[in-house]
């Protein structure tokens, strides 16, 4: 009956199994609310400009759209008693990234008995399976910053060491630091009716990634990859991140399924992950009606892999990987991706 009726209002059915289907103008959106309204005996009210939904902050200003998780942080940290007693310092980082460091926490020792983990817990003062779980949710929803660290630390859930407790609470310290930290989607045009709301500062090493973010409406993607960056079993983790008007629209950070041979095979392997992402909202964007004509760019930091794609070069030290990874060849080939540095 639905599907019915939003065809007579104009709309279609998405070819994605997440969109059921899609909204064209405001004047349908007018004619959904009125047909409700015309069935339930309280009408819908306009609540105006949208500032927070399913948990997450959203902040409309004159130049770009915020989204962040500050009032769940703030709650979660008061919980706890983990807000900071002192000024923030001045470029945080989740938790170190040197190599001894995430050794440290795959190789530490856990309580071997039930009193042993009881007493740990009780020393450092919180449950550490519930912490991970409260982490998990701003970084679904608007921080992918510490994305991978939350990977490493949820793998001890059942039998965390001491170590891993230090690690969740040292990361707990850069969200009270980052509190208000989210994802900027900048707009084509100003909305004079918006405040001007405050612009996000650079870090202090200033770095600036070499894409062109002044197009909000470019598509682009991110990849890299930590050559068998877990010491027990020798797994490659591949971090990949979509970007549109200058925001994060998708994320992932997880270990890959096979044991790559090389940083080219780790990072080939990387790169296809990342081109399925791109094809996915390619389409979702040409449902929407804003197709992407030009191809996509991925960029990528492995020469090696970039010659594989883009030059289509296979070499004899690629010939064991598995099939399925070299349609990321086909994808560049038909110019709906772009490798590049």
């Amino acid at each position: 009956m639905w599907n019915a009726r939003l065809k007579r209002l104009g709309m279609k059915r998405n070819s994605r199994p997440t969109v059921c289907s899609l909204l064209r103008t405001t004047t349908i959106c007018s004619s959904i609310i009125k047909y409700i309204n015309s069935k339930m005996s309280m009408d819908v009210k306009d609540l105006g400009i949208i500032g927070r939904f399913n948990g997450v902050d959203i902040f409309q200003t004159k130049y770009y759209v915020k989204i962040t998780c500050e009032r769940y942080i703030t709650k979660m940290l008061q919980a706890h008693d983990w807000m900071l007693k002192e000024p923030p310092p001045t470029n945080p980082i989740p938790l170190p990234s040197e190599q001894e460091f995430a050794r440290s926490l795959e190789q530490a020792v856990p309580p071997s008995t039930q009193t042993e983990k009881d007493q740990l817990r009780q020393t450092m003062g919180f449950n550490y399976r519930q912490v991970v779980g409260e982490f998990i949710w701003p970084m679904v929803k608007c921080r992918p910053d510490f994305a991978p660290h939350i990977i490493r630390l949820s793998q001890h859930l059942d039998n965390p060491a001491k170590e891993h407790y230090e690690a969740a609470r040292q990361l707990a310290n850069y969200l009270a630091a980052t509190i208000t930290e989210g994802i900027y989607y900048w707009r084509d045009q100003p909305v004079d009716s918006l405040p001007d709301g405050e612009l996000p500062t650079l870090h202090a090493d200033n770095y600036q990634l070499k894409t062109q973010l002044n197009n909000t409406g470019k598509l682009i993607g991110l990849v890299d990859s930590d050559w068998a960056g877990d010491s027990i079993k020798r797994k490659s983790m591949t971090g990949v991140i979509i970007m549109l008007a200058g925001g994060a629209i998708a994320y992932k950070a997880k270990y890959q399924e096979v044991i790559a041979l090389s940083t080219t095979e780790a990072e080939f392997v990387a790169a296809c992950d990342a081109a399925k992402m791109i094809l996915f909202f390619r389409s979702i964007l040409e449902d929407l009606g804003i197709p992407k004509e030009e191809a996509t760019m991925l960029y990528e930091d492995n020469n090696g892999a970039l010659m594989m794609a883009n030059a289509q070069q296979p070499t004899r030290r690629t010939r064991h990987m598995d099939i399925k990874h070299f349609s990321l060849l086909d994808w560049v080939e038909r110019d709906l991706t772009h490798l590049n540095t």
